[in-house]
């Protein structure tokens, strides 16, 4: 793995990016300095920890597994740390510099890396300790600070330092680059995945996401398929993770019903599932309520019932670009292809760097064969640099994460096999 990852961002010392700075409870912050200016990204490192006289990140160990892609299989368990500066995973180490971003998702952690050429390779790991999350955050946060300074320093080189503009999410505390995108209600985190909107964030909407089944703008969470079965003299279990919106899940929970149904035991967690994968899981009224129904009605292919409900969600709440995206996406799958293209532009209005939004209106064009407004489209994004290719390294690294984790047994190796806690709320 050493020999694969040729990191191709350049060398940047880490301790020059930081500057000391003091809360008002003595708790040490680390800063931006110079290159990015006063931006602030919140991580907290002890006063006893700094470098050269800047602080850093308290170190992070954990222990994991490296997985082979396409087996999944497991090699032996090492030892692994993050100190602000460096990923170390056994004998191997990654500057932090060349990390494009992280995600975990299950037990997994994937990790994006830059290699030389403009592409990335990605890492694939099972951490056995530490908080997945809170590694995964730590490790972005800093990442997310090293590129915007080399998006101000090129910038610069080109004469275009006005273009440069940052956002701090405030679900991840990752820095956003928006350089060259105009300034709307609300704004894409690649890090998180989330729909910012950060002049008054609606609550719920770190949860909200694209669904990797559906492929609509929902709340995927991770729910546990279950099935126990007995014959005569055999029986055991099996179980895996799934990581859908709701309406996906109804498929999955009908099988296990059906599944479950002849040998009881697995019957009421089942039972269970489907109620889960039917309630609409938002309260009366909120931005979200209603989406789950309208979306299903999109895999039901009723997609002009599904265009109502969310024009009543749009005259509701107008602000909110995850839901101009769904109705664009139900317009297309319709074949409304221009009507398609009006509501992707209204999402692009609300929310400008929304990489989705961006490329259902891309399709649009292409199907309209309206090559000027595709090329004024490509163009605009190209001056705000690399959104595209960003999302893209982005979606990938996600889809890597998202496979599921499987969990078997059987009364040959498993004496007692219990119920799987459900993951899903």
């Amino acid at each position: 793995m050493a020999e694969a990852l040729q990191y191709g961002c350049g060398s940047m010392p880490a301790g020059s990016l930081y500057c000391r700075a003091t809360g008002a409870d003595g708790t040490l912050w680390a800063q931006m300095g110079l290159c990015v200016g006063a931006f602030r990204i919140f991580l907290i490192a002890d006063q006893s920890k700094q470098r050269g006289g800047h602080p850093v990140a308290d170190q992070i160990d954990f222990k994991f597994q490296m997985l082979n892609a396409r087996t999944r299989k497991e090699r032996k368990i090492m030892r692994g740390s993050f100190n602000g500066e460096q990923i170390v995973l056994g004998p191997t180490t990654i500057p932090i510099f060349a990390v494009n971003r992280a995600v975990a998702r299950f037990n997994s952690m994937v990790i994006s890396v830059a290699q030389r050429g403009g592409t990335s390779a990605n890492v694939l790991l099972t951490i056995r300790s530490a908080n997945r999350e809170q590694l995964v955050q730590k490790i972005n946060q800093i990442a997310s600070v090293m590129q915007a300074t080399r998006r101000k320093e090129a910038l610069d080189d080109a004469g275009r330092g006005d273009l440069f503009r940052t956002e701090i999410c405030p679900h991840c505390q990752a820095m956003v680059d928006l350089s060259g995108f105009a300034e709307t209600p609300q704004f894409h985190c690649a890090f998180c995945d989330a729909i910012v909107t950060p002049a008054e964030p609606i609550p719920g909407e770190q949860f909200y996401h694209k669904c990797g089944k559906c492929l609509l703008y929902s709340r995927p969470q991770v729910f546990t398929i279950f099935y126990f079965y007995f014959l005569v003299f055999i029986y055991g279990y099996r179980s895996r993770h799934v990581f859908m919106c709701r309406p996906c899940l109804r498929k999955e929970a009908w099988k296990m019903v059906v599944g479950n149904a002849p040998f009881v035991l697995g019957f009421p967690f089942a039972v269970i599932r489907l109620a889960q994968a039917y309630r609409d899981g938002t309260k009366p009224g909120a931005a979200f309520s209603g989406l789950n129904r309208a979306n299903a009605l999109v895999s039901a292919v009723k997609y002009k019932k599904a265009a109502q409900h969310y024009e009543r969600m749009e005259a509701a709440d107008p602000q909110v670009a995850g839901i101009w995206f769904n109705h664009g996406t139900a317009l297309l799958r319709d074949g409304k292809t221009a009507e398609a293209a009006g509501v992707f532009g209204h999402a692009l209005a609300v929310c400008a760097n929304y990489p989705d939004a961006f490329q259902g209106l891309a399709e649009c064009y292409r199907t309209m064969r309206a090559d000027q407004e595709l090329a004024s489209l490509a163009a605009q994004w190209n001056v705000a640099g690399r959104a595209i290719q960003d999302a893209a390294v982005a979606r990938a690294v996600a889809a890597q994460a998202d496979v599921s984790g499987q969990d078997a047994g059987s009364a040959e190796d498993t004496a007692a096999p219990a119920l799987p806690a459900a993951n899903g709320s």
